[in-house]
């Protein structure tokens, strides 16, 4: 369509033509306002493969915007983009990133990339953004392009603020749809908790006030049951309504909470209902780990069959009214009420959590207690609970469900696993072998021709000092907090041996730098390695990093008085720690 569009255009590539493009991609108009999913994946690929193949600054950073709004829009696009089974975005970037390119355009690159791999990656991408690392660390006209790859990289170690496994609901008849309840809802309480982000919680195509997305709707043939659904007001404001009916011939109770919700952002949503026999049953909503509201609603005693088990929509799932639209993770059905500590606790386990493992672990939830337990890293086909071994036992009493039509699931790896994957610490060695390549060291040949004395001197070559040494300053300084970054993860100190090497070519690199390089910015990065070494519990990596960076006085001593100051405050604070290490040591 692309290559269509182009020759028509008399064979020129406009940034019109970019914007029709994505057009096609996102089935529709391309208006940022707009929710934008992904419709053509090979459009997308020829798309970007063309753009990129011109090296046109306007038009690349015109590709790069729209796939930046993709990526904003929703996470089913990122991780569309990111999956090498279903796209080559990020192979693409990567191989632009292979050459130097304008500081704007690298960094833009960089940026979309840096998200992507956020959402997902594989042992083999992060080997190829290393290995490009490692290519513009060996030439010292590049400098300015590793500082950005290794802000990139310490970035994306970092824990990511989304959950990398979750269910997409498109909102065309997408739901997950549970087994039905023969006996009734649970008779003396329930709660229902999740990660939810909506990608819009309005549509255009329906009248306003029409669309009313649900939560979860779990209702018998007669109409009794729950249901939960978002509704944005004329005010602009999005709530949340919760209605019950006890008998086909009651009338439905309604609560709606003042709590307001926002479009493409994630939340801990928490429903707690208690039924109470002589006073008025409470319903509880927990945003974020806290209570936010309590209020009085009648609690839905449904002995009869529930057949009608939805999760992201009505029973009548065509509706597209009542659609949920966005991503939810880690849907936990309880039948009693949940209390507010355990709420909280829920919460600061984060996105990533396995939340019946841990309750199973501390005997707080019993397996009876579980109704159900989707995770999008389920492990029996079509069903989404998952019933691996370690949780073998609630899966013998809790519903299974299954995902309708428009539903998709998502399990990415982050990228410090595959960051290990690839080689984790090995990794790094290369980069602290070519950095010093920034600085050239004169064969012993050309000091002998020069009269120049002393086989530790080093000159610039090509550059001016001051621009240099702020270069080798960031870059050095970069490389030891992308270090720190990976040693704290601790399955990364299994690799002993590739440590000691590192920490020997940081001693090499420190005392041959000039002292420019020495800046209070490098000093916060040192301390941060040597306290991950500390609290490692490995006797022989904390040496290595005594030795290679607190000890080496050879290198500090050039650097200036305020550095020195700060550098002796900290030899301090360790010394009294390592008395013994250092007299053995130093004698």
């Amino acid at each position: 369509m692309l290559e269509m569009l182009v020759e028509a255009n008399g064979g020129r590539l406009s940034t019109a033509l970019i914007d029709k493009a994505f057009d096609g991609v996102v089935g529709g108009a391309f208006q940022p306002g707009e929710p934008l999913r992904i419709n053509n994946v090979s459009l997308l690929h020829s798309t970007l493969q063309h753009v990129l193949a011109t090296a046109d600054t306007e038009l690349v950073l015109h590709l790069l915007r729209n796939l930046n709004v993709l990526i904003v829009q929703s996470p089913f696009n990122a991780m569309v983009m990111a999956s090498e089974q279903r796209s080559h975005t990020v192979l693409h970037l990567l191989l632009f990133l292979e050459h130097p390119r304008e500081p704007l355009v690298f960094s833009s690159c960089l940026s979309v990339l840096e998200s992507l791999v956020r959402y997902t990656t594989s042992a083999s991408a992060v080997a190829h953004l290393f290995s490009i690392l490692t290519h513009h660390s060996s030439h010292k006209s590049s400098s300015s392009y590793v500082i950005l790859l290794l802000q990139a990289l310490e970035r994306a170690l970092h824990p990511i603020p989304h959950p990398s496994r979750f269910f997409d609901f498109s909102g065309k008849e997408s739901s997950l749809h549970l087994q039905p309840m023969k006996s009734g809802l649970p008779s003396s309480a329930f709660s229902f908790i999740c990660w939810l982000r909506a990608e819009a919680f309005t549509d255009s195509s329906l009248t306003s006030g029409a669309y009313k997305p649900r939560l979860y709707s779990f209702t018998s043939a007669t109409g009794c049951g729950m249901e939960a659904n978002f509704c944005c007001g004329r005010d602009g404001r999005v709530l949340l309504t919760l209605r019950t009916r006890l008998t086909a011939k009651a009338s439905v109770n309604t609560h709606t909470f003042k709590y307001s919700f926002a479009a493409k952002r994630w939340y801990h949503i928490g429903i707690v209902h208690r039924y109470a026999y002589l006073l008025s049953s409470k319903v509880k909503l927990f945003v974020d780990g806290e209570m936010v509201e309590e209020a009085s609603l009648k609690y839905p005693y449904v002995t009869e069959e529930i057949t009608n088990c939805y999760i992201g929509s009505s029973r009548n799932i065509e509706n597209k009214a009542s659609s949920f639209m966005g991503q939810l993770s880690t849907i936990i059905g309880v039948q009693r009420g949940v209390k507010s500590v355990e709420m909280k606790e829920i919460f600061d386990q984060g996105m990533e959590s396995d939340i019946i493992g841990m309750y199973r672990r501390k005997q707080v939830i019993s397996d009876d207690d579980i109704w159900f337990y989707f995770s999008a890293t389920a492990t029996d086909g079509q069903f989404m609970f998952d019933v691996s071994a370690d949780r073998a036992g609630p899966q013998r009493t809790a519903l299974h469900g299954e995902m309708l039509h428009g539903t998709a699931r998502f399990t990415g790896t982050d990228f410090r696993s595959a960051m290990f994957a690839a080689g984790g610490l090995e990794l790094l060695l290369p980069l602290f072998c070519t950095s010093k390549s920034l600085r050239v060291q004169y064969s012993a040949s050309q000091r002998s021709s020069e009269g120049v004395e002393g086989s530790d001197k080093i000159v610039d070559v090509g550059e001016d000092e001051a621009e240099c040494a702020i270069h080798q300053r960031d870059v050095v300084a970069g490389l030891l907090s992308l270090l720190a970054a990976v040693m704290r993860e601790q399955q990364m100190l299994q690799s002993e041996a590739v440590l000691l090497d590192v920490f020997s070519y940081i001693a090499f690199l420190l005392e041959r730098h000039p002292p420019a390089v020495l800046s209070l910015d490098l000093l916060t990065a040192m301390e941060q390695i040597i306290c991950v070494a500390v609290e490692s519990g490995n006797t022989e990596l904390k040496l290595s990093v005594f030795r290679g960076l607190l000890w080496n006085f050879r290198a500090w001593c050039a650097a200036s008085v305020e550095v020195q100051y700060h550098y002796m405050g900290l030899v301090k604070k360790y010394l009294r720690r390592s008395t013994a290490d250092f007299k053995k040591y130093f004698g």
